[in-house]
């Protein structure tokens, strides 16, 4: 985005991020996105976040998508494979 200084960009790229609708944010991903920002925009301020609603959210899914706990984490076989010095395609599904 192009603006005058720093200030005026960020100010540009926030107003951009408050008029994109969530249904555009989240087309083609899981109805759980939808629900995690709708529910984050509706936050005041003052509001504390009901994390464990929103960790339960993408538990379930998670779960739904066929997924299992394994403890295997993306970022421990790009770490593994980095000191290795092979490459792949970060442990995903």
């Amino acid at each position: 985005m192009k603006a005058n200084n720093k200030k005026d960009k960020y100010e540009r790229i926030m107003e951009k991020k408050l008029s994109t609708p969530i249904d555009v944010l989240c087309k083609g991903q899981p109805d759980e996105f939808k629900t995690v920002l709708t529910y984050c925009r509706n936050l005041r301020f003052e509001d504390k976040p009901d994390y464990g609603y929103l960790r339960g959210l993408f538990k379930e899914l998670f779960m739904k998508s066929g997924y299992e706990m394994d403890y295997q984490y993306d970022w421990n076989h790009l770490y593994k494979d980095k000191k290795n010095g092979a490459t792949n395609d970060g442990g995903n599904k």
